[in-house]
């Protein structure tokens, strides 16, 4: 899969899918940009990428996120923030006792891995599938996420490409 900078649109890997699909990061020059350029918000350059974006922390807590973010996923960045990001998704596994990552259904969890990961080793992941129930206030359903992580600092930037419904396991 070919992945892209979302603001610069440099290459950053090559690599060809037969729909192809694209797949976003960061490159080095714009985040160095982004850690530069105090006299522009968070929010505000989170608004002007185009995709969902979320900036989480080392618990994997959401710290800030775009409006397209909001509007995909059904939540105010003044909801979300503080949440990690399972409780954030309405993932149902979030809502039970122990919450996000706190029961063993969590322990596979490849949304919640990757971003980890990404955050320990400071290496981006590009084009990652994850698929999550989800328990929403208007029913239950099932999503699967397709997303990439950078680490910016002492966040975990995650870009979601795509959020696809899928049928409900039975």
């Amino acid at each position: 899969m070919k992945t892209i900078c979302a603001w610069c649109n440099k290459v950053l890997t090559e690599g060809d899918t037969p729909d192809g699909m694209l797949s976003h990061g960061i490159c080095p020059d714009c985040l160095e940009e982004l850690i530069r350029t105090p006299e522009i918000s968070l929010a505000d350059f989170l608004n002007s990428i185009e995709f969902p974006v979320l900036v989480t922390d080392h618990s994997l807590a959401v710290q800030q996120m775009n409006r397209t973010a909001e509007r995909i996923l059904g939540g105010s960045v003044g909801e979300s923030v503080g949440l990690k990001f399972g409780a954030a998704i309405e993932c149902l596994h979030a809502g039970m006792p122990g919450g996000c990552g706190g029961n063993e259904s969590c322990e596979g969890c490849v949304l919640r891995k990757t971003i980890k990961e990404t955050y320990e080793d400071g290496q981006p992941r590009y084009g990652v599938y994850s698929e999550h129930e989800l328990m929403p206030a208007n029913g239950a359903r099932a999503r699967r996420f397709r997303f990439s992580a950078t680490k910016a600092g002492e966040a975990v930037l995650l870009a979601i490409e795509e959020v696809r419904e899928v049928p409900l396991a039975t």
